[in-house]
């Protein structure tokens, strides 16, 4: 192998594979022998779900090494309310719900303020508010934040594995993570999953805004997703955007920064749009 897939999913099976067969004793002999450095490598596969575990030397998903919660609680959310997601635009699938209950998870420990609200059977309320938070979508984008809160509040199942305290608390915290909301989540929670759902990583955040695009908008010509697109990156991401961050201590701080570079430079930012516009007219057409 003369150099890394760019791929994260090929390039955390090479990683892997590497270490596991032994060529390199641990990943920062694998990354000088390929010239790039172990944070880069990190930071890179950190919005794609995975960290590295140094004891295991292996890429191992986030949260790997978490409590799970309570089996029942595990399989209703894989069950009933996972398999929503697949009703919704391209930018908010199974796989943006899986990352964002990942990342809640770990932010977490990032911020060393293990949560409060952990029934006798430890099963994490943060697990679930991660998996409702997009639900809302079901009636539309709009008010999707306060239509997930309601659909927590409704749901009787989850009396069987929280009090009706613990239910109001995740309620508010799904209502509460929005992007465009211009005042900070009321709990710790909130926070956490309002930053989970942020996962920012500049190529995917323009290809799931040209999905999203895609979705809404099917009469649209090329230029005008380009034209919606340009706007929505300046609107929610560029410098004086909407968008907030509320952990400091999350990499989506770096991530955001890298973001902004490409908006400034709108060239750039075209010809990032035209490969993806490509890879999904590839996709759509095949």
């Amino acid at each position: 192998m003369d150099h890394l897939p760019k791929d994260p999913a090929i390039l955390v099976s090479s990683i892997n594979m590497l270490l596991r067969d032994e060529e390199f004793d641990n990943l920062e002999q694998l990354c000088h022998f390929f010239d790039c450095e172990p944070k880069d490598i990190k930071e890179y596969l950190y919005p794609y779900g995975y960290v590295y575990s140094e004891e295991q030397k292996q890429m191992r998903p986030i949260g790997y090494n978490h409590p799970r919660p309570k089996k029942e609680i595990v399989s209703y959310i894989e069950k009933e309310i996972i398999p929503r997601y697949a009703h919704f635009d391209a930018a908010h699938q199974e796989d943006h719900v899986r990352t964002v209950i990942a990342q809640s998870i770990n932010l977490a420990d990032i911020i060393n303020e293990s949560p409060k609200y952990i029934n006798e059977d430890g099963s994490k309320i943060l697990v679930d508010i991660a998996a409702y938070h997009d639900t809302g979508l079901v009636e539309g984008r709009d008010t999707h934040h306060s239509v997930s809160a309601r659909i927590i509040r409704e749901d009787k199942m989850l009396l069987q594995w929280f009090s009706p305290e613990q239910i109001e608390v995740m309620a508010d915290a799904a209502e509460d993570h929005r992007a465009s909301s211009k005042s900070a989540p009321r709990t710790i929670y909130g926070r956490i999953v309002a930053e989970a759902d942020r996962a920012i990583d500049p190529i995917n955040i323009i290809r799931r805004t040209m999905q999203y695009s895609f979705s809404h908008y099917p009469t649209y010509n090329k230029e005008e997703h380009w034209q919606r697109t340009l706007e929505h990156m300046h609107e929610k991401y560029a410098e004086g955007g909407y968008l907030k961050l509320w952990i400091p201590e999350s990499p989506n701080g770096k991530q955001l920064a890298k973001l902004r570079e490409i908006i400034k430079d709108e060239v750039r930012l075209r010809q990032i749009f035209d490969q993806i516009w490509k890879e999904e007219d590839s996709h759509s057409n095949s």
